[in-house]
């Protein structure tokens, strides 16, 4: 991980628990730039441009990949909180249909319907109202 960042780096040396290095975003005479590892992400800090790790992998024509250990994978399979709480919103929502008073009220109605049926869709019976 690390390593891959290092061998295209310039004037690299051992500095602490990390590296300094000429920074690949900037024209720079001196090291100013830090390159550590911790927690299975590679941190990259620029003293001078103030780049970031993104920055300097753009400069380097390196996939944003190299600065973690392990792929980021999204597991689709449990909601966000985010999602539960406008579930949970619509299922109150469909319950109170019977206080339909206008037509603001019937839109807002018929969005819970379609937004709980593709949230059922999506994460399954788990999840479904009873």
């Amino acid at each position: 991980m690390i390593d891959e960042i290092i061998s295209r780096l310039d004037r690299v040396r051992k500095s602490g628990k990390g590296y300094t290095a000429l920074c690949p975003v900037h024209d720079d005479s001196s090291p100013s730039m830090t390159v550590t590892e911790k927690d299975g992400k590679v941190l990259c800090h620029c003293f001078s441009c103030g780049a970031n790790g993104y920055d300097v992998i753009k400069a380097l024509g390196l996939p944003a990949s190299v600065l973690f250990e392990q792929e980021y994978v999204v597991d689709r399979t449990i909601p966000s909180q985010k999602e539960m709480d406008a579930y949970i919103e619509d299922l109150f929502c469909l319950e109170m249909k019977e206080s339909v008073n206008s037509y603001t009220d019937f839109k807002r109605l018929r969005l819970a319907e379609v937004r709980s049926k593709r949230f059922e869709e999506r994460y399954g019976e788990v999840y479904k109202r009873s």
